[in-house]
């Protein structure tokens, strides 16, 4: 059909003089806003990983030990779970599975990115529309579990070490912090391994230690 007859989803008649057939934009933010609930929705997705112990009625040692610092999350992890075991039975059993189910939720949440992208560019939004989305994702990361890695025990507990037990890490081990939950989080092939990570890391490592004291994760 001509132009005059092409409106998008988008799009509607505009109000104007009689007779004008212009066309303006319709609710600019939605696709912005469904992007962004796509993102956080493949971000939620991450959480049922503190279950990755098996077909369980509860969360792994470390689940436990991060629903002990984020109480609230309890509900939201109960639910995302209930979810994925119902919509993708199987899922969250193995880490096979787990690879593959973690790999298309990263596919979603850059399908979501392309909306919101696509729109802004066509016609930017405010700022706010790009800072609130962004709070909420890092508020959904920051108590995601660092299930597709263990470097991040390795991380905390050389950072305990001279905060919390006055060693120094690129001489002791973290096979000689039995008395630590993280020694027992650290695969056996870098029990033995000092860090080997520069100073400046590990300063930032036991200046969270320090900032966290009493509290491993």
């Amino acid at each position: 059909m001509g132009s005059r007859f092409r409106l998008s989803l988008w799009e509607r008649p505009a109000a104007g003089p009689v007779g004008q057939g212009r066309v303006r934009a319709g609710p600019h933010w939605f696709p912005v806003l469904c992007g962004a609930l796509v993102i956080e929705v493949a971000l939620l997705a991450f959480w049922p990983g503190l279950y990755l112990a098996g077909p369980t009625s509860g969360p792994t040692t470390f689940g436990q030990m991060v629903l002990r610092f984020v109480p609230a999350g309890g509900a939201v992890l109960w639910t995302v779970k209930g979810v994925v075991d119902v919509l993708f039975p199987g899922a969250l059993w193995t880490w096979e599975a787990v690879v593959t189910f973690f790999f298309h939720a990263i596919l979603l949440a850059f399908v979501g990115y392309a909306i919101a992208t696509w729109r802004m560019a066509r016609q930017p939004l405010p700022l706010r529309w790009v800072l609130i989305p962004l709070v909420l994702f890092q508020i959904t990361l920051f108590a995601l579990p660092a299930i597709m890695t263990t470097d991040i025990y390795s991380y905390t507990l050389y950072g305990e070490m001279p905060v919390v037990y006055g060693a120094n890490p690129f001489i002791h081990t973290p096979a000689e912090f039995t008395q630590s939950t993280l020694h027992y989080l650290i695969p056996q092939y870098w029990q033995d391994a000092p860090s080997v990570y520069g100073p400046l890391w590990i300063a930032i490592s036991a200046a969270v230690a320090a900032l966290l004291h009493g509290r491993p994760l």
